[in-house]
């Protein structure tokens, strides 16, 4: 998710289609995975959400956020992580 918001500020709804679409809908989170990590995150202090109008929330990255974004960088479905964590779950190295 910091990788998607390095690129711009996005709404839930954004990120759930950018997922689906870097896995090449393999797997497309639900809202009841996307907003409670957008929580987590922002309370990490990694994103800040700002209210757009209509209910809707845009989340971008903060300082620290860009940083933790720069440790795991990702390119497509090619990612680096720090050594002993797991970007993807072990099974989709096997069907991409």
């Amino acid at each position: 998710m910091l990788a998607n918001l390095n690129q711009k500020p996005s709404h839930g709804y954004e990120l759930i289609k950018s997922i689906g679409q870097l896995t090449s809908g393999l797997y497309t989170p639900s809202p009841g995975v996307i907003y409670p990590t957008l929580t987590l995150l922002e309370d990490q202090q990694l994103i800040v959400a700002e209210n757009t109008g209509n209910g809707r929330k845009s989340y971008s990255l903060t300082p620290e956020g860009n940083a933790s974004g720069r440790e795991h960088r990702c390119s497509g479905t090619d990612c680096t992580a720090p050594a002993g964590d797991q970007i993807f779950p072990p099974w989709f190295s096997v069907i991409r």
